[in-house]
């Protein structure tokens, strides 16, 4: 479903530039999307997945948290987007936060 949707942003203007609302970024799914090796996708993809996180997605938050807490070993950065993704509900964060 969510291939879907990406498709059909980029095919109807005016749906693409609906989706520029902070609503929509915030709440969609990215589970679809693989969690690390974005910048092997192409550059809508990117575009899209980075909107998400620039506008708070929670599940863009957690995979940054978990990306830069163990793959990185930034403690303190991974820690802030975990807690952010905690604030906007994610439930995955919750668990790791506790």
């Amino acid at each position: 479903m969510l291939t879907n949707f990406f498709l059909l942003l980029y095919s109807c203007k005016d749906f693409l530039e609906s989706t520029t609302n902070d609503y929509i970024s915030q709440r969609i799914s990215i589970e679809k999307f693989p969690i690390t090796h974005w910048f092997k996708q192409n550059k809508r993809v990117l575009a899209f997945l980075s909107q998400c996180f620039n506008k708070g997605n929670p599940e863009s938050l957690f995979r940054k948290g978990m990306i830069d807490y163990f793959t990185l070993v930034n403690v303190e950065s991974g820690l802030m987007y975990l807690k952010r993704a905690v604030a906007k509900g994610h439930l995955e964060a919750r668990m790791y936060m506790a």
